[in-house]
């Protein structure tokens, strides 16, 4: 395991002085007498060259995330250098204190390949911190849209370049623990439906496992792609969207375990899926906490939301538009039923509770609050509703459309096998829902099941 420190704290470096992270060389370029990429790969330290990689393909591609030329030296952060420098070991300690990266120019954190599929063992990932919150990592400026602040492999990687998260069978094997992400600004909290930082937090990749990690105050502060993997107490607070599920790999999808899932504070959702993707096989177990305007929102697509997942106790709390929701239904300020696309399929709860907030609904382009779940297609078993406190009919709207039912959707289940079960308190849900019906159905090929305990 290798400290930052042994690369920036306390050691000589080049102007006859010893130096911490905290105190760089103030003047241009941070290492005195060096101007080129080449120098600063070159350099020694302890009689290592730890950062032989900046010359590299990825680092200095004029088209990649960095695209780094001599003229960019005087604006690497010692930060940045440091902890990547220790990354692309494969094993990295980032003790407490708070590291900015990318003060001057963009400088995400990237995190190299390991394969746990291999016939034979290849080594992994191994990030450590003191805590989430004291161990940080901290963007000095937005990188803008799509850029993460760390992500796995390089940071560029789309489905259309196959590159980085998506090139070939991509996996990060190992953990990251106890280290916290977070961007320039210091109210993490935007106003709702806002996009005050555009970048994003964690790029995920396969098979890397987390503990303990935070990622706040992003436009995307977790983006997920990948699959067989285990996140335990991941957190999220404010920002823009929560978590996100970008396009999927070609292969490495779903599948994904989370203990302890606390996203909240969002502008706009705690959960987005994007069109093309799909939280398939995911086991939400522990207390699953969401807070936004949407705490699961489906992108414009077709692909179900939901597929396969199993929550042992979603809580959504201060919801102000659905808890559900299908936005291919939502076009130019027009709800329009028939245009929605997206269900959740085979998913069960096993207790499920929402209470609404009207300072957090979102109204704009003319949204509203009409169904806690406004969705196309419903395959879904509630084991225990929970009305305690609770409300589940969106009894009333802040404004926009009038409710129309708790459950707004073209078809009650799918192809007329899994219908949709509900058990718990329903009498309680029927008398705070003033006469919101509980379904309503553009085509009804079949009813839903409710079972009152």
């Amino acid at each position: 395991m290798n400290d930052v420190n042994i690369y920036a704290g306390g050691f000589t470096i080049n102007d006859g002085n010893p130096h911490v992270v905290g105190d760089a060389f103030s003047g241009l370029p941070f290492f005195f007498g060096i101007t080129t990429l080449a120098g600063i790969a070159a350099l020694s330290l302890n009689g290592v060259n730890p950062f032989g990689w900046i010359t590299g393909p990825i680092f200095t591609s004029p088209t990649g995330a960095y695209a780094l030329t001599n003229a960019d030296v005087p604006n690497l952060d010692i930060a940045w250098l440091a902890i990547q420098a220790a990354l692309m070991t494969g094993t990295a300690y980032i003790p407490a204190g708070i590291y900015v990266v990318g003060s001057r120019r963009n400088l995400p954190l990237t995190i190299p390949s390991f394969s746990e599929t291999n016939t034979t063992m290849s080594g992994g990932v191994a990030i450590r911190g003191d805590g989430a919150r004291l161990s940080v990592v901290k963007a000095g400026r937005d990188f803008g849209a799509g850029v993460p602040l760390i992500a796995c492999g390089d940071p560029i990687g789309t489905r259309a370049n196959g590159l980085g998260r998506y090139a070939g069978l991509a996996e990060f094997s190992g953990d990251m623990e106890k280290v916290g992400f977070f961007p320039s600004i210091a109210n993490l909290l935007p106003a709702i439906g806002t996009v005050p930082v555009a970048m994003t937090g964690i790029a995920w990749g396969a098979r890397l496992r987390t503990l303990d990690v935070e990622a706040s105050g992003f436009g995307k502060c977790w983006n997920f792609i990948g699959d067989h993997t285990n996140h335990i107490r991941p957190r999220a607070f404010g920002g823009t969207i929560g978590a996100y599920w970008d396009q999927p790999h070609t292969v490495l999808e779903g599948d994904i375990c989370f203990h302890d899932f606390m996203f909240s504070g969002q502008s706009q959702a705690s959960i987005a899926v994007n069109g093309t993707a799909r939280v398939t096989g995911a086991v939400f177990s522990g207390k699953t906490y969401l807070s936004a305007p949407y705490a699961i929102l489906g992108e414009v697509g077709t692909q179900d939301i939901l597929s396969g997942c199993r929550f042992a106790s979603l809580f959504t709390e201060f919801i102000g538009n659905a808890q559900v929701a299908d936005d291919s239904g939502f076009a130019a300020g027009v709800y329009t039923d028939a245009n929605k696309k997206r269900g959740v399929r085979t998913t069960i709860i096993e207790d499920l509770f929402n209470v609404w907030s009207n300072p957090n609904f979102w109204a704009g382009g003319g949204r509203g609050r009409r169904a806690t779940w406004d969705i196309d297609q419903l395959g879904l078993q509630i084991l225990n509703l929970v009305m305690d406190g609770g409300q589940f009919a969106p009894t009333q709207g802040p404004s926009g459309p009038a409710p129309i039912a708790t459950f707004n959707v073209r078809v009650p289940f799918y192809g007329g096998v899994n219908g949709t079960r509900i058990s718990g308190a329903l009498n309680n849900w029927d008398s705070q829902a003033a006469g919101v019906p509980r379904v309503i159905t553009g085509v009804v090929s079949g009813n839903p099941v409710y079972v009152n305990n």
